[in-house]
């Protein structure tokens, strides 16, 4: 009988120290959190798109210039164009001050851009405008699916700007581009 009263409270005094050893552990002030996971970074893959500037006056050419967007822009098209007009370089006077780019819809093979009033402020000469208006032309027909072009003011068709024709919808014209 004192050996099963030896062996029980040997298992006794076993689970007391198991038990005690494990509540030491913790500091009920400071409890142990679990460890989070390690979130990565998420890179974001860039795109490359060509768009033209208005800067060599000197050959009245459109200059091709490479720029990089995200992968995961919802509209490319309007992401390329923002980049092309309202982040245009100080100095560049291809689109009126002020001017944004509101919109940008695919139907097809045909782009409408839709801007701000200010793409029919007066310029200085259908040179500005010509170029303007290839600008933004040629650019958005960098993207394989799109060929034709038309423009929208606040939402309202666009029949002339300055002396050009602007019921019918555009499409590219190289002897705008500077050849590299």
């Amino acid at each position: 009988m004192k050996k099963m009263w030896r062996s029980a409270v040997a298992a006794l005094a076993v689970g007391l120290m198991t038990f005690f050893a494990a509540g030491c552990s913790q500091n009920p002030a400071n409890p142990v959190k679990p460890a989070k996971p390690v979130q990565q970074e998420q890179k974001v893959s860039k795109v490359k798109h060509t768009i033209y500037r208005a800067t060599d006056k000197a050959s009245q050419k459109l200059t091709p210039v490479e720029i990089e967007i995200d992968s995961s822009e919802k509209n490319p098209c309007l992401a390329v164009l923002k980049r092309l007009v309202e982040k245009a370089p100080k100095d560049e006077t291809t689109f009126p001050k002020g001017l944004k780019v509101k919109g940008v819809t695919v139907k097809g093979n045909l782009a409408t851009v839709d801007v701000s009033r200010e793409f029919t402020s007066r310029r200085h000469n259908d040179y500005d405008n010509t170029m303007m208006i290839y600008a933004i032309v040629d650019t958005l027909t960098e993207f394989k699916d799109i060929k034709k072009v038309t423009f929208t003011v606040e939402g309202k068709k666009l029949e002339v700007l300055g002396q050009m024709d602007m019921s019918e919808p555009f499409t590219r014209d190289e002897v705008f581009i500077k050849k590299k």
